[in-house]
């Protein structure tokens, strides 16, 4: 469409322990009909330069907690939940839990050797998305986390 909608980037590129982070912006006033599968894109082909055009082993990333589809359609290209993280999450007055995510090569060359790249099309990546579990490991584990952690700690900090 020859229109700018956001920003991606690799940064914090480390050449001896091959790993790098991925982090995406997209203006909030693109039509959101299109902007899930504009991103995803974005993320395939940026993992893809990661992976093959610099040589890395893994590729992190982090968002909000509450992005959980977003978190749960990045799974399609070989990124697995890592973590979550308390009060992590920090824009202007608001505070927020944050997950961190990463891919790391052998995944990504498992994906590869299926489908021949990350974004083989559109109509694939719709596919698969309908298809995707109705209930994310993210919103899974948050809900582990939220009911066992509290009472794990509470026992263990009163001792």
């Amino acid at each position: 469409q020859d229109e700018y909608v956001g920003v991606i980037s690799l940064s914090s590129i480390n050449m001896s322990k091959k790993t790098c982070d991925v982090a995406l912006i997209v203006d909030s006033s693109v039509d959101r009909r299109t902007l899930p599968y504009i991103s995803l894109e974005s993320m395939a082909r940026a993992t893809e330069h990661g992976f093959i055009g610099l040589g890395m082993n893994r590729i992190s990333a982090g968002q909000h907690v509450k992005l959980a589809g977003w978190q749960q359609r990045m799974e399609l290209l070989g990124y697995k939940l890592e973590g979550i993280h308390e009060g992590k999450f920090v824009k202007g007055h608001e505070i927020a839990d944050s997950v961190s995510i990463a891919c790391v090569h052998q995944d990504f060359l498992d994906i590869l050797h299926r489908r021949g790249s990350l974004w083989d099309s559109l109509e694939k990546m719709k596919a698969r998305i309908s298809k995707l579990p109705n209930v994310s490991f993210s919103n899974r584990m948050k809900e582990f986390f939220e009911s066992e952690r509290n009472d794990y700690y509470k026992k263990v900090f009163s001792l």
